[in-house]
Formats: C-alpha cells, structure tokens, sequence
C-alpha cells in the first residue's frame, strides 16, 4: 500500500521525504508532541486560528487542548457558515472577519479551491507551480478587515498562547496588525504558514516573516508539514516560533535569505 501511495504521489508531482527519527517531522504527532510540553508547562487558555477555513485546525486544538478557548476566524462567506456549525462548541467562538494590518473594508479573492482564497490575488505562475487549477479566481467578496490588537480589545483578549496564522500570503499583514502585542509576554507561541514560491502578488516571505518576529522576541522552533516537488524543492511549509530564551544562540535577523523570493 505505501509504494502505491509513493506512486501515485509521484505521478501528481510531489515526493514523499521521510524525517530521520528526533527531528522535526512535518507530520501531526511531532507538533502535537511540541505543543503539549508547552500546554504541561502552562496551560493552553487561548488560541487564534486565523485563517480558520471550515475549521479543519480547529478541531484538532478543541480536542488537544481541554483548557482553550478558540477563537476561529475566517472571511470567506461559504467556509464560516461551515465553521459556525463548530461554534455549538462551548470552547469555540466564529468570527467572520479577516485580520490585517488596519481596520476597514476590503475584497477576498475567492478561488477555485477555498483553502487557496486571499486578500492577495494570485500570482501568474501559481497554477503553473501547483499544476492544478486550485488558485483560479472565480469571484471576489467584500470583507471586513480587523487589526489583531483592536480584535483581541473587543474580545478582552489580554494574551494569546498559540497564534496560529494561515492567511495565503498575507501573515506579514496579520502580525503587524498585532501591534505591541507582537512580543513573548502577550502572544506566546506562533504557528505560521511560509511559502517558498510565489501563489500571491505581494505576498510575505520566509525572511521577511523571520526578521519580523526574531525581531520581536521569537525563535524558530521547527519545521511542519512541509511540501515539496522534485523539479521545485520545498514550495511552502508550517513554521513554528516559541520565545527567545536567555543564552538562546540562533542566526540574527538576516537582510535577505537566499532563495527566498
């Protein structure tokens, strides 16, 4: 059954990479495992899931997490009426809204496949890279934006212990829009998706995202689900940032990184 899997993920263009036992996998136990010893140190109260689609994510950290409230937030009409359903939850709250780094009225670009809409527009090449049809634009949607801070004010957020951000190439935008927050004491553990192709006109990079939070206090833990093609390499991957500790020893904030455009 695994060399047909093999084969038949081949055939579509990718390739299966298996993890040397003690390093970072890029499946869901080695991230569960990381998270738990972050909730048995302190208890997990309060998590973001921006980017929250159906609520694929949040499942996993209402059932992972018995202490959190999640605060699910998704734009995308079609996809939050799916997701208020798991509002029933007495730990889930759905917000229809997308963060930023202002606070106003913008559109969605709503794609073919929802998980690929943006307030970004999709690149030229994105169907090209992904081989698929998934980043074709079928329409747009007016929609709110929130800046991270002013949402965690009007929801009494005073800190946030995992931040989870999946917003197609718009997480610089979620981050800045967190203002003074954006540190250790108030946003403890951040979750986010990085790409390593261009999807998204404008869209944020791995060394710009990594400048931005070693700046504000964080390290790079590891790598998760990372995806990768042959004649490509890694295309885009979930990156974990737990707080710079005392001692910490880590590459400084770079100007640029090689391949990172």
């Amino acid at each position: 059954m695994k060399e047909l899997l093999r084969s038949l993920i081949r055939r579509l263009g990718y390739e299966v990479k298996r993890i040397p036992k003690g390093c970072n996998a890029h499946a869901v136990g080695p991230l569960l495992d990381t998270l738990r010893r972050y909730d048995e140190q302190q208890a997990f109260r309060t998590i973001l899931d921006v980017g929250a689609n159906i609520g694929q994510t949040t499942k996993r950290y209402i059932s992972w997490f018995p202490d959190a409230r999640v605060y699910s937030i998704e734009p995308h009409d079609a996809a939050y009426d799916e997701l208020k359903r798991l509002a029933q939850h007495h730990r889930v709250t759905a917000c229809h809204t997308a963060l930023g780094d202002s606070t106003g009225k913008t559109h969605l670009f709503v794609n073919k496949c929802s998980q690929t809409n943006s307030l970004l527009p999709a690149s030229l090449s994105a169907n090209d890279t992904l081989q698929g049809d998934l980043c074709e634009n079928v329409g747009r949607q007016p929609v709110q934006v929130t800046r991270l801070d002013e949402f965690c004010q009007k929801h009494h957020i005073q800190r946030i212990d995992l931040l989870k951000i999946d917003t197609q190439g718009y997480e610089n935008h979620v981050l800045t829009g967190a203002g003074e927050m954006l540190t250790p004491a108030r946003i403890r553990l951040i979750y986010i998706e990085i790409s390593f192709v261009q999807l998204y006109d404008e869209q944020a990079h791995f060394d710009e995202l990594y400048r931005l939070l070693w700046t504000s206090g964080y390290k790079l833990y590891g790598f998760y689900d990372t995806w990768a093609r042959f004649d490509v390499g890694y295309m885009w991957t979930d990156a974990l940032f737990v707080p710079l500790a005392d001692g910490d020893k880590v590459i400084p904030a770079p100007g640029t990184f090689a391949g990172a455009g």
